[in-house]
């Protein structure tokens, strides 16, 4: 099978990320697969702009993120890095921008008639998509945790940080960090964070 081979099964047109239609997003896609060194910054930074803006989780996110893993997974280990950074901050989101605090507060705003229901459902409804992406995938994100890159390791711990209530994650977590050796991946083993 061709890589994004399911671009076309998604009805880009009528969803949205940060900046409006998400028609344009399968064009950055297919930019950053040709893997060019010339295109390859633009692409990342457009598609990182529109899908998690301010870390925030848009109607696109959920669609992009299976297309970035599918990139991960077989484009040359030198893009890695920045593959990886983009879905550990989408999954840096998750818990961050719209962890249970957000659920909340969003849920106050409609019972106090600030947000309607379905304006609700509008902003949870990529937010739950996007979890559940992740967590049909914790298994191919964690042989990144061995990774022989150290950045490479580090945003791997921040994607998969906010998933530790999985038992394969926080058991491969507790591993990586009994053996890292480097001191800035360790604080992301142990925060979930990386400067």
């Amino acid at each position: 099978m061709a890589l994004l081979s399911g671009l076309d099964k998604v009805n880009w047109g009528s969803i949205k990320h940060a900046y409006g239609s998400a028609k344009d997003i399968p064009a950055y896609l297919k930019m950053l697969a040709k893997n060019n060194n010339k295109t390859w910054s633009k692409a990342l930074t457009y598609i990182w702009e529109n899908s998690n803006h301010q870390n925030s989780i848009y109607e696109a996110t959920p669609y992009v993120a299976p297309f970035l893993l599918e990139l991960l997974e077989n484009l040359p280990s030198s893009r890695t890095t920045d593959l990886l950074r983009l879905l550990a901050d989408n999954a840096w989101s998750l818990e961050n921008s719209h962890g249970q605090w957000w659920v909340e507060l969003t849920n106050q705003n409609v019972a106090t008639g600030h947000l309607s229901i379905e304006m609700r459902d509008y902003y949870f409804k990529p937010v739950q998509e996007t979890r559940a992406f992740f967590e049909d995938n914790l298994q191919r994100f964690l042989p990144y945790l061995s990774h022989s890159n150290p950045d490479v390791r580090g945003y791997s711990a921040v994607l998969l940080f906010p998933f530790l209530n999985f038992p394969i994650v926080s058991e491969a977590i507790q591993k990586q960090r009994m053996i890292e050796t480097n001191e800035i991946v360790r604080k992301a083993l142990e925060t979930g964070w990386m400067d």
